[in-house]
């Protein structure tokens, strides 16, 4: 049977010797008698505590050759139970559950007792001077404030974190864990996450797109990305972007992120983009919200910047008045979308008087709109049309709607390459007949189900009677002949002459034939396009030998025309090798086609 030694007071304990084998009780307490049997020293009262030794952090690196188990308590430094594990001084974590919670809502200056950290507001925290005496302390911070808030940690005094970093920020409910190593900070289980990416998510610092907006607002610091997660996110309000640098919304992948219409949004478009935006494969829908799409700027996205260049890729829109409406001279690239059942247009141009805007589209399906693209008002704009698909449904609806009164001039108009179901209009409001070349510009060609309008034009000349006199041997004169009718695009034609139009050089192929009479027999006469009246220089001249006077003398020429030039003209002119000669051009077909 173990001896059981009793004492009842404190100053017993200067007489005991530790005895082999037995349990040696230390109590204030009378009735406490038995000891643990398992432990050499058995501690009992209600009223007192242990004191180890005290030490400062200089006396405790001091300790010669210390026990694994060693226990102290630190006063001074990141004060607290410290032990040796055999190799190296561990801290006690003190707190319950292995942390000390405190709150920072101001920029502070932590302590090393200071251990979690719960902070809000756009603050920073500074984290706490360390010697390598404090390797192994913890501090962890993690942001609880609203989702505007950015809280920067930083290192004290020449500290660093993770060896060569200044700073770190954290968003809302973001958390990091600093640990004291040698004199500087590790981030322990550090993520990679760029500066500029935000997540929107349910779980995420940001919730909806507004959230991450208004942080943006006040915290962008660069060109930045706002990647949507999987699932539906609600716009309620018109989302005003005006920031500093670019920003592209989109999802982590094509089909991931809807973008849909809420209570509160009717009137008003979803986005008003005011300095440069990108959207990625994302899904705009309209039908969420109960007859919204049908009323005016009830629109997926207004572009309002000045100068400004946006991307619009691989998305799709449905339902809505406008899915694009460009209001200012901006620069729009928009590739791979899918516009269903938009109202009023798939993309309008309404830039008012503004000048220069840029509008260039490829690869976009328009489905059941009412106008594909609509041009209605804007100077000097470039726009390139290429490689779309129009399924229209009804017999009014159009393509491309141009409005000339408010949309010209423009610098050019490319409409290229395009297939259309032939329902409704492929082109409303273009006129190439006009001599004063508003529509010059436009280039229309290889669209599947409409006419190319490429500069063209026919003259037609039937019998025709009046003869022109070529008063000198071998020089040149213009023929004389009234049109019996003219067909063009994009030349000006008066009667023998055809003007080129367009800003763009081009080459063409002419083919000229017809018959005509002189009045002598025996007659040699040549015929030619002349230049911009400069008969020096003739193009195709072809020579005719006349044998019978007064005979209709059938001819014809195939002539090739290089970079030809706004307003350029030309006529076809004619000679004699004999003076005073009276040719009469009685029937002219002149076909000018430009490539």
């Amino acid at each position: 049977m173990r001896k059981i030694i009793i004492l009842y007071c404190w100053f017993s304990l200067l007489f005991i010797s530790i005895l082999h084998g037995q349990t040696v009780v230390v109590t204030d307490d009378s009735t406490y008698v038995t000891g643990q049997a398992s432990a050499v020293l058995d501690l009992k009262s209600t009223t007192r505590g242990l004191l180890p030794p005290r030490v400062t952090a200089a006396q405790r690196t001091a300790i010669a050759s210390p026990a694994t188990g060693l226990l102290v308590y630190q006063t001074d430094g990141a004060a607290g139970y410290y032990f040796w594990d055999g190799a190296k001084w561990q801290p006690f974590v003190i707190g319950q559950g292995g942390v000390n919670p405190v709150s920072k809502t101001v920029s502070a200056t932590l302590t090393k007792t200071e251990t979690f950290v719960l902070a809000s507001n756009d603050i920073s925290l500074t984290l706490p001077a360390i010697t390598s005496a404090d390797n192994g302390l913890s501090i962890t911070v993690k942001n609880i404030g609203s989702y505007v808030h950015l809280i920067f940690i930083k290192a004290e005094g020449t500290g660093k974190i993770d060896v060569t970093t200044d700073s770190v920020g954290l968003t809302r409910w973001e958390a990091l864990t600093f640990i004291a190593y040698d004199g500087n900070w590790l981030i322990k289980n550090k993520e990679s996450r760029q500066i500029n990416l935000l997540h929107v998510s349910l779980a995420g610092s940001w919730t909806s797109i507004s959230e991450a907006l208004a942080f943006l607002a006040v915290h962008m610091v660069g060109p930045s990305l706002l990647v949507l997660g999987q699932g539906t996110h609600l716009i309620s309000s018109t989302q005003t972007i005006n920031l500093p640098f670019p920003l592209t919304i989109t999802a982590s992948t094509y089909g991931q992120a809807t973008i849909a219409a809420a209570s509160g949004l009717a009137g008003t478009p979803m986005f008003n983009c005011q300095s440069e935006t990108h959207f990625k494969m994302l899904d705009f829908t309209a039908s969420s919200l109960a007859s919204y799409g049908t009323a005016a700027n009830e629109d997926a996205i207004w572009l309002t910047g000045s100068g400004i260049a946006y991307t619009i890729k691989d998305n799709v829109f449905r339902s809505f008045n406008k899915a694009v409406a460009i209001k200012s001279n901006v620069a729009l690239w928009m590739f791979e979308n899918d516009i269903r059942n938009a109202a009023g247009a798939g993309i309008e141009v309404a830039a008012g008087s503004a000048t220069g805007t840029s509008l260039k589209i490829s690869t976009v399906n328009f489905l059941a709109c009412a106008k594909g693209v609509n041009l209605v008002s804007g100077t000097g704009a470039t726009v390139a049309i290429g490689s779309n698909v129009f399924y229209m449904a009804n017999s009014t609806d159009v393509c491309v709607n141009y409005v000339p009164a408010t949309f010209a001039p423009y610098v050019n108009m490319h409409i290229t390459g395009n297939s259309w179901n032939g329902i409704g209009n492929f082109l409303q409001g273009f006129d190439f007949t006009r001599a004063d070349g508003r529509d010059a510009n436009s280039f229309i060609e290889g669209n599947l189900g409409e006419t190319d309008h490429s500069p063209s034009c026919i003259i037609g000349v039937i019998n025709y009677n009046t003869a022109t006199t070529l008063s000198t041997a071998n020089t040149w004169y213009k023929a004389g002949w009234v049109n019996t009718f003219a067909i063009t695009t994009n030349w000006a034609i008066t009667n023998n002459r055809i003007q080129f139009l367009s800003d763009f050089k081009r080459d063409a192929k002419v083919f000229i034939s017809g018959n005509l009479s002189v009045a002598s027999a025996n007659r040699t006469i040549s015929i030619a396009l002349v230049k911009n009246g400069v008969s020096t220089t003739q193009y195709g001249e072809t020579t005719l030998r006349i044998t019978t006077g007064n005979q209709p003398f059938q001819f014809s020429t195939v002539i090739y025309l290089q970079n030809i030039s706004k307003n350029d003209y030309f006529e076809v002119w004619c000679r004699s090798t004999s003076s005073n000669d009276l040719v009469t051009f009685q029937d002219i077909q002149w076909l000018t086609e430009t490539k």
